[in-house]
């Protein structure tokens, strides 16, 4: 069950902002079919949720060019070019759609604030905070994405089937080479600064291999992290440096109660990649169960 005020939020965004069945689960972090049932209950027929248009719908071919040819042109600039061209929206609206193509997907500086320091939470206050974005599975984390254009999510791996894998970065596949020159390209610009010292190619590739929901996957990781950890391994152990970066991904991080931050990028919009590691001293799931977490 869900509140009375989370079901008013729903309609309100339904009706007055025209949010689509998708946008309105992800940014309330509820499931579809939740937005759907109040939905329904309010006597909006299940056809109609399906095929609700947008203002926005004329001008989409034009916002997704722009932001091809121009993947860090601000929403704001963006807004005031489809103004020009009859858009008769507001801004927070035009947002809201802009927000659900990945082409747009991106930090707006001015929207960063310091609420609290992380030394400052305990443990459970940090777990609190990625808890609710856990999908059940890699399976269900698809579906979401095939349905509602989610690119963002956070699985558990099944417990023990967790390997670390290590092979040249020349040997993985076609397009796992890929997103990772391109990933290599998105860290050589900071959000707030000038360009950043190029990194050098990756050597290795690094893969974790599981099962989610007993569903087997291989996923190399491209996330940061891990090469810089292995440039550090380098420097402080020489040829020692893969043994010593085994038995911390493949032992030490897995103890930690490790889940694996899954996203998309825009040139995959269908290709859930490990992005980040999260791992905590505590279990979420207990934590649930125990009704430490409350949301």
């Amino acid at each position: 069950m869900i509140s009375r005020e989370l079901e008013a939020e729903i309609l309100r965004l339904y009706h007055a902002e025209h949010w689509p069945v998708g946008t309105v689960a992800q940014q309330l972090h509820v499931h579809h079919s939740t937005v759907r049932r109040v939905l329904t209950q309010a006597g909006i027929p299940a056809a109609e949720q399906s095929v609700r248009r947008s203002m926005a719908d004329p001008f989409l071919p034009f916002i997704q060019e722009v932001l091809t040819r121009y993947p860090t042109l601000r929403a704001s600039r963006l807004y005031h070019m489809v103004r020009e061209r009859g858009y008769p929206g507001r801004p927070d609206h035009f947002r809201a759609i802009v927000a659900r193509h990945p082409e747009s997907f991106r930090v707006d500086e001015g929207s960063i604030r310091l609420i609290e320091r992380g030394k400052k939470l305990s443990d459970a206050a940090k777990v609190q905070l990625w808890q609710p974005f856990i999908a059940p599975s890699l399976t269900q984390l698809h579906a979401e994405n095939r349905e509602s254009n989610r690119s963002l999510g956070i699985i558990r791996p099944d417990p023990g089937s967790l390997k670390f894998l290590v092979k040249p970065a020349k040997d993985a596949d076609a397009e796992d080479r890929q997103i990772a020159d391109q990933v290599l390209q998105m860290q050589q610009s900071s959000f707030l600064e000038d360009p950043l010292t190029p990194l050098e190619k990756p050597e290795f590739a690094f893969v974790y291999r599981y099962t989610s929901a007993q569903h087997p996957h291989n996923h190399q990781i491209h996330d940061w992290e891990v090469q810089e950890a292995f440039r550090q391994y380098k420097r402080s152990y020489g040829d020692a440096a893969l043994d010593h970066l085994k038995r911390m991904y493949g032992q030490t991080i897995p103890a930690g109660n490790l889940h694996l931050i899954m996203g998309t990028m825009a040139a995959h919009p269908r290709t859930f990649i490990i992005i980040g590691l999260l791992r905590s001293t505590l279990d979420p799931d207990e934590l649930a169960r125990q009704g430490t977490l409350k949301f």
